[in-house]
């Protein structure tokens, strides 16, 4: 076997190869998220504020007839004084969905994600005391509104207590290499606690606001891009292997003619 014959032997074996290598080989780790996007407004005699939790949080409104503009990357923990508490809180929340790298949004598919539990807890104390006042299973949430001083009322409660807004959701993410259907997020009692959106502390002269975060990320496998790129574009493997079968072929065919101008 001549040098030229071994080497279109090394390319189709190498086209072999990377014909068979499966797409678990080396996989690309993909980061993606469900993206919540909840909207809180407090209203009272001495207060508008309205505030939106998204890439930054915003707050904007009046406070005692003072303008009001709050913008915070992370968590927000804002200070309300108040006079009183007949104060409406008024929340809502809806779903977005989002793939990080953007140029590999192709390759993940994060899709029938759901509220499956939104609801609005009465903390008292240490929160070993809840009470669920409220839960939606929607899609798209309607407008929840509580009067404080309505449901101190009703639940024979007064300060210092929360109110905080927490969610379970539904999701399922698709890849090149896993499918992940129908997964859930633990429910409250459960080892991992559900996406917490925010919670307003009660005070008898003031509110304290907190923000969290807005979704909930996953890391998932993809097919390794240059091998995707490699074999599923360039079809190098197929390439590969014409190369060497070419290569072959003429190795013997110069084998051939050598001889017959031996023979003569």
């Amino acid at each position: 076997m001549d040098e030229l014959f071994l080497k279109g032997y090394v390319l189709i074996l190498l086209g072999l190869i990377l014909s068979i290598i499966p797409n678990s080989f080396l996989p690309y780790y993909v980061k993606t998220a469900m993206i919540f996007d909840p909207e809180f407004q407090i209203e009272g005699e001495d207060i508008n504020l309205t505030g939106f939790l998204g890439e930054k949080i915003f707050f904007s409104g009046k406070i005692f007839g003072k303008e009001v503009q709050l913008i915070d990357d992370q968590s927000l923990n804002l200070t309300i004084p108040i006079s009183n508490r007949n104060i409406n809180v008024t929340c809502h929340l809806t779903i977005s969905d989002i793939v990080e790298p953007s140029n590999m949004r192709s390759e993940v598919k994060l899709y029938d994600g759901e509220i499956k539990y939104c609801a609005l807890i009465l903390c008292i104390g240490n929160e070993s005391n809840l009470q669920t006042l409220w839960s939606k299973t929607l899609r798209d949430l309607e407008t929840l509104k509580v009067n404080l001083k309505c449901l101190e009322s009703k639940l024979n409660v007064t300060p210092p207590y929360s109110l905080v807004c927490k969610a379970c959701y539904e999701y399922k993410i698709e890849t090149d290499l896993i499918k992940i259907g129908r997964a859930w997020s633990k429910e409250f009692n459960g080892t991992v606690r559900p996406i917490i959106f925010w919670k307003l502390t009660v005070e008898r002269e003031k509110l304290t606001v907190n923000y969290f975060k807005n979704y909930s990320s996953y890391i998932v496998p993809v097919v390794n891009p240059m091998l995707k790129s490699l074999r599923d574009y360039c079809h190098i493997h197929q390439i590969l292997i014409g190369i060497g079968v070419l290569i072959q072929g003429y190795s013997l065919y110069a084998q051939r003619k050598a001889r017959r101008n031996t023979v003569q």
